[in-house]
């Protein structure tokens, strides 16, 4: 008889696996759910008119030595162009792993900003933003960054 529950320890269980379901049932609801269904995670606006005051970049790549400067007035100005057409939308990806190359965006010796780019999308830290496919592709031509089909 010593392995059998008394009335009040199968009560106290019960309360336990509920309190477990319960928590489950919240955890897929909050993060799953909205996955499945289409719902848009909640998003931020950076905002990035600040950059069109750049003199110049300094652009690393994942495997790369060494920093490449970026001077030219027009191609820090179409980078910076393209990212202020992109303040809206920036979702926390706190699962999307790290962007192949970092622009980092300088008034002299003033940092602005510093942003990861891959393919498919641009990061500022655990924030990421999906532009168009042609605008990506654009702007890595324009840095002069190897493009995925090229």
């Amino acid at each position: 008889r010593g392995s059998e529950v008394d009335g009040t320890g199968t009560a106290a269980l019960r309360g336990v696996r509920r309190a477990a379901i319960g928590w489950v049932t919240a955890l897929l609801a909050g993060l799953v759910l909205p996955s499945l269904s289409g719902c848009a995670p909640s998003t931020r606006r950076f905002d990035f008119d600040g950059l069109s005051q750049a003199d110049r970049l300094e652009i690393t790549s994942s495997g790369a030595t060494g920093i490449r400067v970026v001077p030219d007035e027009a191609t820090v100005q179409a980078a910076a162009s393209f990212l202020r057409r992109h303040q809206e939308g920036w979702f926390n990806s706190w699962g999307s792993g790290s962007a192949p190359h970092f622009i980092r965006f300088y008034q002299g010796t003033r940092e602005l900003g510093t942003f990861g780019i891959g393919p498919g999308a641009v990061t500022i830290g655990p924030w990421t933003c999906h532009p168009p496919a042609e605008e990506m592709k654009a702007v890595f031509r324009q840095l002069g960054l190897p493009w995925r089909d090229e």
